[in-house]
C-alpha cells in the first residue's frame, strides 16, 4: 500500500517529513495525508516524491495495483 511505501522509503533515506516534502517541493500537509492514508496521490506527486527519494515511481505503487505490468500501462514508471 502506498502508506506504507512512502514510511519505509522516507525512513530508508532518513528524511522527516519536513525533509521529503521540501524535496519532493509539495507541502508538509500533503506528506502527512500521503502517510495517514487520508487522500490517494496524484501522479505527479507520485513522481515528484520518487524523485526526491531517488527510486522509481513503481516502488511506491507496487501494491496499488493488483497485476503484472500495471504501473507501466498507467505511465508511472518513469522518472
Amino acid at each position: 500500500m502506498f502508506t506504507e511505501n512512502i514510511k519505509y522509503h522516507r525512513s530508508n533515506r532518513g528524511f522527516s517529513q519536513e525533509k521529503l516534502a521540501e524535496a519532493a517541493d509539495v507541502s508538509l500537509r500533503t506528506i502527512q495525508r500521503l502517510e495517514s492514508g487520508e487522500t490517494e496521490p496524484r501522479g505527479d506527486t507520485v513522481i515528484r516524491i520518487a524523485k526526491a527519494l531517488d527510486i522509481p515511481p513503481g516502488d511506491l505503487l507496487q501494491s496499488m495495483f493488483s497485476g503484472p505490468g500495471m504501473v507501466k500501462q498507467v505511465g508511472l514508471n518513469q522518472q
